[in-house]
């Protein structure tokens, strides 16, 4: 699972980012139990991921020879796909989204973290072919 503070996760979702919730016109703050958002506080990106086994059961099950995503999220299906050596290519909703499951893929991958796994990234490409959305 991604985890990024809000304003990460707004530049992340970019134009295909849709607000909901929030307050309804006239009605009280206080009976909501709802507390304000804070710009910093780390959230998941994507509350709904596929399960892992789930992706890996696809992957054997059906004998895939290779996997085309329209819903890239937060890249489970991508690092399932490089696990079984699956050829793999997923849309995502921007460069930041593409930026953030191709470094959560390969740290995944390497075991390498932090810092450490953006220098690999940098030196090494990605097997993963990740297209944005225009």
């Amino acid at each position: 699972m991604i985890f990024l503070c809000l304003q990460d996760k707004v530049t992340l979702f970019g134009k295909f980012r849709v607000a909901v919730g929030g307050r309804t016109t006239g009605e009280s703050e206080s009976h909501r139990g709802v507390t304000a958002r804070k710009l910093t506080s780390q959230e998941p990106v994507f509350w709904h991921s596929r399960p892992m086994t789930l992706c890996l059961e696809l992957l054997s099950s059906y004998n895939l020879c290779a996997v085309l995503d329209a819903g890239v999220g937060d890249g489970q299906m991508a690092l399932a796909a490089a696990l079984q050596r699956v050829p793999y290519a997923g849309a995502c909703l921007t460069e930041e989204h593409m930026a953030a499951v191709t470094e959560r893929v390969v740290c995944q991958i390497t075991g390498l973290r932090g810092q450490v796994c953006s220098q690999f990234l940098a030196k090494n490409s990605a097997s993963l072919r990740l297209y944005r959305f225009r």
